[in-house]
């Protein structure tokens, strides 16, 4: 048996003497000879062969060193040590390959910090023979954090570098990059990564909204004021321009704080005031919101000029977010298809207009190309009103500057005042897949339909699978919020064969006083055109990481992986360890390679770190 060891690491960063080893193993070793060679040419000077020793079971060791100068080390190709026996004609070869490019890697690193100026750490992996990494940004040279060096069994050396990057740069998209230079390698690597690059689309994109001046403001000579209303999320990166007759506008514009909004994302206003000359005047009012990683903006504007009257559609209704648990009722207004956007809602009861503090007018809408827009105007009732008084009416202003168009109306009455309280309410209705197994593709599994909403204890919850009714299913009792929501689920355990033949499976949400139902589907994904298995490596803890902390942290890269769904735990010694000691990553799309990459982060006392061999277990489809 014969095994070809090179320098360590240690030995090449401490400039110690470098030796390549041939160690060999078997009987009666004195009749072999051992030959070394440097790129296919056979080596004599500074080599030694030490004695043969005898091992416990009867075999031989015997060992034969190469010295090497670093340069030697650096430059080389192919090293080897052959073993030959007088009585054999082809002898035994060891050999270590030091030919072939770096692989490289350039990634995120988690951060466990929700603060806004936490800064973001990159992570450049090499793998190579003699690889340095350099890391710039701007054409100016950057100093890494960390950088960790080891060396794997075909003799490449794995260098890892983070670089920490301030929050400020990275938020505005400045790139960094990872150059790995490597004897091998005359031109060297670099490897470019910034925010634009691993955003995903959602974040790059808002909703843009242009409000002018009301035919309430223009009649009653209020202050005009066009608002762009932007909703999206880390609004801090856009921007906004405003422009009249495609002409830049700088006076008189203010933009307000960026809001954040209950569901996670934010809402950004920006004013333009205008004088009732330039509004009358003017063709073509617009607001460009741009991202800097977009090179298109995303535009909204309103047009004063061409357009062909359309009235409303008008319907008042029941909200259907209305409030059972209430002593008032919500009534909705709901106006579609009308043309130009000018457009002004008040309510009346018995003819008489009702306060503008107790209802509220939406911002219009654009809908079908923006040739027709749409708007809802909301009024709170109370229930002695709703049972004494008659009539609720919504009238309609509609007009484009100064022209008017007749007004349009519609009424809601109050019949059936017992029904006050018989209105379905339903926030939100949410689906999650539970896998029970890694092997997931052979086991059962549970999905499971979560309601969000007000006196869920009417609502029933109901299963299909491919349009047949599903009765092994069962629903929890309702769980009250802290927001004065309430929350239930159902579950239906779902057989491996129908999940594996894309069965549609439907769950279905109704309320005994409508006949309105709600519902959601999910399959198993169907479109794997192109699946690529994931690469993983683990990165374990530094000495000094160690000396200096109580806890020990491994961090295990998965990436280059297709479609995105993916399952990572960890275990020690084969045992799964607990889900609380680790943190996984959501998957983040390569737009490049449409790949996808993560990572899972275990954190455990700095004792447990020596108990045994930690073992990071990733299932994919």
């Amino acid at each position: 048996a014969v095994f070809l060891i090179g320098p360590s690491v240690q030995d090449i960063s401490e400039q110690r003497p470098l030796n390549a080893t041939c160690l060999v193993t078997g009987y009666n070793l004195k009749a072999f000879s051992i030959t070394w060679k440097i790129d296919g040419k056979k080596q004599t000077a500074k080599i030694k062969t030490e004695k043969h020793l005898t091992n416990l079971n009867g075999t031989e060791t015997m060992r034969s060193i190469m010295e090497l100068t670093e340069d030697m080390w650096n430059k080389l190709k192919l090293v080897s040590c052959e073993v030959k026996h007088p009585c054999i004609d082809k002898p035994q070869t060891a050999e270590i390959k030091r030919t072939g490019e770096p692989t490289v890697k350039l990634l995120l690193s988690p951060t466990e910090s929700k603060s806004e100026n936490t800064p973001q750490n990159l992570v450049c992996s090499v793998s190579g023979f003699s690889p340095t990494i350099k890391w710039s940004s701007q054409d100016q040279p950057r100093k890494s954090k960390t950088e960790r060096r080891a060396m794997g069994s075909d003799g490449r050396f794995i260098v890892t570098s983070e670089l920490e990057v301030p929050r400020g740069e990275w938020d505005r998209g400045d790139v960094f990059q990872c150059e790995v230079e490597d004897p091998f390698l005359p031109n060297g690597i670099k490897h470019n990564i910034s925010r634009c690059s691993v955003l995903q689309s959602s974040p790059k994109n808002a909703a843009v909204f242009l409000i002018g001046p009301s035919i309430q403001d223009i009649s009653e000579q209020r202050p005009l004021n066009a608002t762009c209303l932007v909703t999206g999320y880390n609004l801090k990166a856009f921007s906004i321009t405003w422009k009249i007759d495609r002409k830049k506008q700088t006076d008189k514009i203010r933009t307000e704080i960026t809001l954040k909004n209950p569901n996670g994302t934010e809402t950004m206003r920006s004013i333009m005031e205008l004088t009732e000359y330039t509004w009358n005047k003017l063709k073509l009012v617009s607001c460009e919101v741009k991202h800097p990683c977009i090179d298109k903006p995303q535009t909204a504007e309103t047009k004063r000029t061409g357009f062909n009257p359309k009235q409303p559609t008008v319907v008042v209704r029941r909200s259907p977010r209305d409030n059972p648990g209430s002593d008032r009722a919500e009534l909705e207004c709901l106006l579609t298809g009308f043309s130009p956007s000018d457009i002004y809602v008040k309510w009346q009861v018995k003819n008489v207009d009702v306060p503008e503090s107790q209802y509220m007018n939406e911002p219009v809408i654009s809908e079908n190309g923006k040739t027709r827009f749409s708007m809802v105007s909301r009024i709170y009732i109370h229930e002695n009103q709703w049972s004494h008084l008659k009539s609720y009416k919504c009238v309609v202003n509609q007009g484009n500057g100064a022209q008017q168009f007749p007004e349009s109306d519609a009424n809601l009455t109050a019949k059936h005042a017992h029904n006050f309280n018989c209105h379905p309410i339903l926030q939100k209705l949410l689906q999650k897949m539970t896998i029970q197994d890694k092997q997931y593709i052979y086991k059962d599994l549970t999905v499971t339909c979560l309601v969000i909403g007000y006196n869920l204890k009417d609502f029933s919850i109901s299963w299909t699978v491919s349009g047949s009714l599903s009765t092994s299913s069962g629903k929890t009792q309702p769980v009250v919020n802290t927001n004065g929501t309430e929350s239930m689920n159902s579950s239906l355990m779902v057989k491996a064969e129908e999940w594996n033949t894309y069965k549609q499976i439907t769950c279905e949400v109704s309320h005994p006083c409508s006949d309105q139902t709600q519902k959601l589907q999910i399959a198993k994904f169907k479109d794997f055109s192109n699946p690529k298995q994931p690469t993983i490596q683990i990165f374990e803890p530094s000495e000094s990481d160690l000396q200096n902390s109580d806890k020990a942290i491994l961090v295990c890269l998965v990436s280059g992986f297709f479609p995105a769904e993916i399952f990572v735990k960890w275990k020690l010694n084969g045992t799964e360890l607990s889900t609380s000691l680790y943190t996984n990553s959501p998957a983040t799309k390569d737009p490049q390679h449409n790949t996808y990459s993560m990572d899972s982060k275990l954190q455990i006392p700095k004792s447990d770190w020596y108990k045994g061999l930690y073992a990071c277990d990733v299932s994919h489809e």
